[in-house]
Protein backbone atom coordinates (compact mmCIF):
# COMPACT_ATOMS: atom_id res chain seq x y z
CA UNK A 1 0.00 0.00 0.00
CA UNK A 2 3.03 2.43 0.84
CA UNK A 3 4.84 1.50 -2.58
CA UNK A 4 1.63 2.22 -4.94
CA UNK A 5 0.56 5.75 -2.20
CA UNK A 6 4.57 6.86 -2.97
CA UNK A 7 3.68 6.33 -6.99
CA UNK A 8 0.68 8.57 -7.05
CA UNK A 9 2.69 10.87 -5.07
CA UNK A 10 5.25 10.73 -7.64
CA UNK A 11 2.66 10.53 -10.58
CA UNK A 12 1.03 13.64 -9.83
CA UNK A 13 4.08 15.41 -8.59
CA UNK A 14 5.53 14.76 -12.38
CA UNK A 15 1.97 15.89 -13.54
CA UNK A 16 2.17 18.87 -11.60
CA UNK A 17 5.28 20.18 -12.88
CA UNK A 18 4.86 19.48 -16.30
CA UNK A 19 4.72 22.33 -19.03
CA UNK A 20 1.88 22.34 -21.79
CA UNK A 21 2.43 24.00 -24.60
CA UNK A 22 -0.11 27.05 -24.88
CA UNK A 23 -1.33 28.82 -28.20
CA UNK A 24 -1.51 32.93 -28.71
CA UNK A 25 -4.06 34.04 -31.25
CA UNK A 26 -3.53 37.01 -33.47
CA UNK A 27 -6.05 38.63 -35.79
CA UNK A 28 -4.62 42.60 -36.88
CA UNK A 29 -8.50 43.03 -37.80
CA UNK A 30 -10.66 42.17 -34.95
CA UNK A 31 -7.87 41.65 -32.38
CA UNK A 32 -6.85 43.98 -29.59
CA UNK A 33 -3.94 43.53 -27.37
CA UNK A 34 -5.93 44.18 -24.06
CA UNK A 35 -7.19 40.81 -24.60
CA UNK A 36 -5.87 37.82 -23.41
CA UNK A 37 -5.06 35.79 -26.80
CA UNK A 38 -7.86 33.34 -27.15
CA UNK A 39 -9.51 32.49 -30.62
CA UNK A 40 -12.57 33.94 -28.71
CA UNK A 41 -10.59 37.09 -27.88
CA UNK A 42 -7.43 37.83 -30.09
CA UNK A 43 -4.60 40.50 -29.62
CA UNK A 44 -3.93 42.31 -32.35
CA UNK A 45 0.10 43.15 -33.25
CA UNK A 46 3.17 41.44 -33.67
CA UNK A 47 4.61 43.68 -31.49
CA UNK A 48 2.66 41.73 -28.48
CA UNK A 49 3.20 38.49 -30.31
CA UNK A 50 7.49 39.51 -29.52
CA UNK A 51 6.74 40.56 -26.64
CA UNK A 52 4.96 37.43 -24.48
CA UNK A 53 6.84 36.02 -22.10
CA UNK A 54 6.53 31.86 -23.68
CA UNK A 55 7.00 28.68 -22.81
CA UNK A 56 8.80 26.06 -24.80
CA UNK A 57 6.69 24.44 -27.39
CA UNK A 58 4.20 27.94 -27.75
CA UNK A 59 2.83 28.76 -30.70
CA UNK A 60 1.99 31.92 -32.12
CA UNK A 61 -1.23 31.74 -34.49
CA UNK A 62 -1.92 34.61 -37.17
CA UNK A 63 -5.41 34.91 -38.65
CA UNK A 64 -6.72 34.04 -42.25
CA UNK A 65 -6.68 37.48 -44.34
CA UNK A 66 -4.71 39.09 -41.73
CA UNK A 67 -2.24 41.71 -43.31
CA UNK A 68 0.61 43.07 -40.36
CA UNK A 69 3.19 45.69 -41.11
CA UNK A 70 5.17 44.46 -38.34
CA UNK A 71 8.07 41.82 -38.34
CA UNK A 72 8.28 38.56 -36.57
CA UNK A 73 10.87 38.49 -33.85
CA UNK A 74 11.42 35.22 -31.90
CA UNK A 75 12.15 36.18 -28.32
CA UNK A 76 13.05 32.00 -27.65
CA UNK A 77 13.59 29.02 -29.13
CA UNK A 78 11.25 25.92 -29.01
CA UNK A 79 8.55 27.17 -30.42
CA UNK A 80 6.11 27.81 -33.56
CA UNK A 81 4.65 30.10 -36.17
CA UNK A 82 1.78 29.48 -38.03
CA UNK A 83 -2.30 30.28 -39.40
CA UNK A 84 -5.76 29.87 -37.82
CA UNK A 85 -8.90 30.19 -39.10
CA UNK A 86 -10.02 28.64 -42.79
CA UNK A 87 -6.88 29.78 -45.18
CA UNK A 88 -8.63 27.66 -47.95
CA UNK A 89 -9.58 29.98 -50.98
CA UNK A 90 -10.85 27.25 -52.82
CA UNK A 91 -13.81 26.48 -50.04
CA UNK A 92 -14.83 30.10 -49.24
CA UNK A 93 -11.74 30.90 -46.97
CA UNK A 94 -9.37 33.66 -47.07
CA UNK A 95 -5.73 34.37 -48.10
CA UNK A 96 -2.52 32.86 -45.57
CA UNK A 97 -2.18 35.65 -42.95
CA UNK A 98 0.30 38.35 -44.64
CA UNK A 99 3.52 39.54 -42.69
CA UNK A 100 4.87 42.79 -44.91
CA UNK A 101 7.74 43.66 -42.28
CA UNK A 102 8.37 47.01 -40.44
CA UNK A 103 10.69 49.56 -40.98
CA UNK A 104 12.66 48.98 -37.90
CA UNK A 105 16.41 47.81 -38.65
CA UNK A 106 17.05 44.41 -38.44
CA UNK A 107 19.64 41.96 -38.42
CA UNK A 108 23.25 43.79 -39.17
CA UNK A 109 22.77 47.17 -38.69
CA UNK A 110 26.81 48.02 -38.42
CA UNK A 111 27.52 46.59 -42.25
CA UNK A 112 24.24 47.28 -44.43
CA UNK A 113 20.59 48.93 -42.44
CA UNK A 114 18.24 45.81 -42.97
CA UNK A 115 14.51 45.42 -43.07
CA UNK A 116 12.76 42.18 -42.40
CA UNK A 117 9.57 40.46 -42.26
CA UNK A 118 11.15 37.92 -39.88
CA UNK A 119 14.25 38.11 -37.50
CA UNK A 120 15.67 35.08 -35.99
CA UNK A 121 18.77 35.65 -34.16
CA UNK A 122 20.11 32.88 -32.10
CA UNK A 123 17.26 30.70 -31.85
CA UNK A 124 16.84 26.87 -32.08
CA UNK A 125 13.87 24.98 -32.83
CA UNK A 126 11.72 27.69 -34.84
CA UNK A 127 8.97 26.16 -36.92
CA UNK A 128 7.18 28.31 -39.02
CA UNK A 129 3.95 27.36 -41.58
CA UNK A 130 1.43 28.58 -44.00
CA UNK A 131 2.33 32.62 -44.03
CA UNK A 132 2.59 34.54 -46.78
CA UNK A 133 5.96 37.02 -46.32
CA UNK A 134 5.30 39.53 -48.36
CA UNK A 135 8.47 42.37 -48.66
CA UNK A 136 6.68 45.10 -50.50
CA UNK A 137 6.40 47.02 -47.57
CA UNK A 138 10.12 47.03 -47.13
CA UNK A 139 13.60 48.84 -48.31
CA UNK A 140 17.11 49.15 -47.50
CA UNK A 141 19.42 46.07 -48.26
CA UNK A 142 19.38 42.65 -46.43
CA UNK A 143 17.30 39.66 -46.09
CA UNK A 144 13.65 39.28 -46.01
CA UNK A 145 13.74 36.90 -43.34
CA UNK A 146 17.29 36.67 -41.92
CA UNK A 147 18.53 33.99 -39.70
CA UNK A 148 21.59 34.92 -37.71
CA UNK A 149 23.50 34.38 -34.49
CA UNK A 150 23.72 30.73 -33.17
CA UNK A 151 20.55 29.60 -34.89
CA UNK A 152 19.71 26.34 -35.84
CA UNK A 153 17.10 23.51 -36.60
CA UNK A 154 14.92 26.26 -38.34
CA UNK A 155 12.18 25.21 -40.28
CA UNK A 156 10.16 27.19 -42.52
CA UNK A 157 7.61 24.98 -44.48
CA UNK A 158 4.13 26.24 -47.20
CA UNK A 159 5.51 29.73 -46.91
CA UNK A 160 5.28 32.28 -49.86
CA UNK A 161 8.36 34.39 -49.34
CA UNK A 162 8.10 37.45 -52.38
CA UNK A 163 7.96 40.67 -53.44
CA UNK A 164 11.28 42.12 -51.01
CA UNK A 165 12.65 45.24 -52.21
CA UNK A 166 16.45 45.54 -52.74
CA UNK A 167 16.36 42.32 -50.26
CA UNK A 168 16.93 38.71 -50.65
CA UNK A 169 14.06 36.60 -49.92
CA UNK A 170 15.86 34.72 -47.52
CA UNK A 171 19.73 35.61 -46.17
CA UNK A 172 21.56 33.16 -43.37
CA UNK A 173 24.85 33.12 -41.85
CA UNK A 174 24.78 31.52 -38.66
CA UNK A 175 27.61 31.63 -35.48
CA UNK A 176 27.70 28.01 -35.31
CA UNK A 177 28.11 25.60 -38.09
CA UNK A 178 26.05 22.86 -37.47
CA UNK A 179 24.44 20.27 -40.11
CA UNK A 180 20.70 21.55 -41.21
CA UNK A 181 20.67 24.76 -39.98
CA UNK A 182 17.62 25.91 -41.73
CA UNK A 183 15.37 23.49 -44.00
CA UNK A 184 13.14 24.89 -46.35
CA UNK A 185 10.18 22.56 -47.55
CA UNK A 186 7.34 22.83 -50.20
CA UNK A 187 7.11 26.68 -50.38
CA UNK A 188 7.43 29.32 -53.21
CA UNK A 189 9.98 31.82 -53.53
CA UNK A 190 9.55 34.63 -55.79
CA UNK A 191 9.79 37.99 -57.55
CA UNK A 192 12.73 38.63 -54.76
CA UNK A 193 14.96 41.47 -55.62
CA UNK A 194 18.06 40.03 -55.39
CA UNK A 195 18.58 36.20 -54.13
CA UNK A 196 15.55 33.83 -53.75
CA UNK A 197 18.15 32.31 -51.28
CA UNK A 198 21.77 34.24 -49.91
CA UNK A 199 24.23 31.98 -47.20
CA UNK A 200 26.13 34.41 -46.67
CA UNK A 201 30.24 34.31 -45.48
CA UNK A 202 31.07 37.70 -45.07
CA UNK A 203 30.24 37.82 -41.12
CA UNK A 204 32.00 34.78 -40.84
CA UNK A 205 28.92 33.25 -41.10
CA UNK A 206 27.68 29.47 -42.09
CA UNK A 207 24.15 28.12 -42.70
CA UNK A 208 23.90 24.40 -44.07
CA UNK A 209 20.78 25.05 -45.56
CA UNK A 210 18.46 21.56 -47.27
CA UNK A 211 15.92 23.18 -50.11
CA UNK A 212 12.84 20.51 -50.67
CA UNK A 213 9.90 20.44 -52.76
CA UNK A 214 9.85 24.03 -53.68
CA UNK A 215 9.64 26.44 -56.53
CA UNK A 216 12.11 29.17 -56.76
CA UNK A 217 11.22 31.34 -59.94
CA UNK A 218 11.77 35.02 -60.75
CA UNK A 219 14.29 36.13 -58.43
CA UNK A 220 17.56 38.68 -59.02
CA UNK A 221 15.31 40.75 -61.10
CA UNK A 222 16.70 44.31 -60.48
CA UNK A 223 18.90 44.61 -63.18
CA UNK A 224 19.00 48.44 -63.18
CA UNK A 225 20.24 48.62 -59.36
CA UNK A 226 23.97 49.61 -58.38
CA UNK A 227 24.71 46.39 -56.35
CA UNK A 228 22.84 44.23 -58.85
CA UNK A 229 26.51 42.70 -60.44
CA UNK A 230 27.15 41.41 -57.44
CA UNK A 231 23.65 39.66 -57.26
CA UNK A 232 24.03 37.95 -60.57
CA UNK A 233 22.62 34.04 -59.39
CA UNK A 234 19.49 32.94 -57.99
CA UNK A 235 20.53 30.55 -55.40
CA UNK A 236 24.39 31.26 -53.82
CA UNK A 237 25.63 28.99 -50.89
CA UNK A 238 29.49 30.57 -49.68
CA UNK A 239 32.35 27.86 -48.89
CA UNK A 240 32.05 26.48 -45.71
CA UNK A 241 28.18 26.47 -46.02
CA UNK A 242 26.58 23.22 -47.22
CA UNK A 243 23.42 23.20 -49.20
CA UNK A 244 21.15 20.55 -50.74
CA UNK A 245 18.68 20.58 -53.24
CA UNK A 246 15.86 17.85 -53.75
CA UNK A 247 12.51 17.70 -56.04
CA UNK A 248 12.55 21.86 -56.80
CA UNK A 249 11.28 23.81 -59.57
CA UNK A 250 14.18 26.36 -60.30
CA UNK A 251 13.99 29.32 -62.83
CA UNK A 252 14.37 32.36 -64.37
CA UNK A 253 16.36 33.54 -61.61
CA UNK A 254 19.75 35.73 -61.77
CA UNK A 255 20.80 37.85 -64.42
CA UNK A 256 23.27 34.63 -65.63
CA UNK A 257 22.28 32.06 -64.11
CA UNK A 258 19.58 30.71 -61.74
CA UNK A 259 22.22 28.84 -59.59
CA UNK A 260 26.01 29.76 -58.65
CA UNK A 261 28.03 27.31 -60.11
CA UNK A 262 29.50 25.80 -56.65
CA UNK A 263 30.29 22.86 -55.12
CA UNK A 264 28.86 23.82 -52.40
CA UNK A 265 25.59 22.64 -53.57
CA UNK A 266 24.86 18.79 -52.98
CA UNK A 267 21.74 17.72 -55.41
CA UNK A 268 20.21 14.97 -54.02
CA UNK A 269 17.71 14.34 -57.51
CA UNK A 270 14.53 15.20 -58.81
CA UNK A 271 15.11 18.88 -59.77
CA UNK A 272 14.36 20.93 -62.70
CA UNK A 273 15.82 23.72 -63.65
CA UNK A 274 15.05 26.38 -66.35
CA UNK A 275 17.60 29.18 -68.18
CA UNK A 276 16.66 32.61 -68.07
CA UNK A 277 18.23 35.06 -70.07
CA UNK A 278 17.20 38.52 -69.66
CA UNK A 279 16.87 40.94 -72.81
CA UNK A 280 19.24 43.59 -70.86
CA UNK A 281 22.39 41.39 -70.29
CA UNK A 282 24.18 40.68 -74.19
CA UNK A 283 26.23 37.72 -72.86
CA UNK A 284 25.57 34.78 -70.78
CA UNK A 285 23.61 31.34 -70.40
CA UNK A 286 22.67 29.11 -67.61
CA UNK A 287 26.13 27.26 -67.48
CA UNK A 288 24.89 24.53 -64.95
CA UNK A 289 22.37 22.67 -65.82
CA UNK A 290 22.72 19.70 -64.13
CA UNK A 291 24.11 19.20 -60.66
CA UNK A 292 24.23 15.42 -60.79
CA UNK A 293 23.77 13.17 -63.38
CA UNK A 294 21.21 10.37 -63.58
CA UNK A 295 19.94 11.20 -60.56
CA UNK A 296 16.07 11.83 -62.15
CA UNK A 297 17.14 16.31 -62.81
CA UNK A 298 16.05 17.61 -65.65
CA UNK A 299 16.59 20.79 -67.22
CA UNK A 300 15.20 23.54 -70.43
CA UNK A 301 18.33 24.81 -71.83
CA UNK A 302 16.01 27.38 -73.82
CA UNK A 303 15.70 31.23 -73.21
CA UNK A 304 12.03 31.18 -71.19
Amino acid sequence: MLKIALRLFIFFAVMQGASYATSYYFSQSTGSDSNDCTSGSPCKTLAKANGLTLSSGDSILLMCGDTWMETLTPQRSNMNYDHWGSCNTLTGGNLPPVVMGSTAVCGYPTLIPSRCTMDINGRTNITVKHIDFNGSNQGGVGGQIWVHGASSAILFDYLKIHFSYENEGIACATSTNVPHTLTVANSQISANSFEAVYVRDWISGFCNIDLVNNIIVGNTVRHDHDLAYVHQYGLTCFPGSTCTLQNNLIGGNGRYISLEKSPNWIDLGGNLFDSYLPSVVDTGFNEWYFMGTNDGDTADTGDN
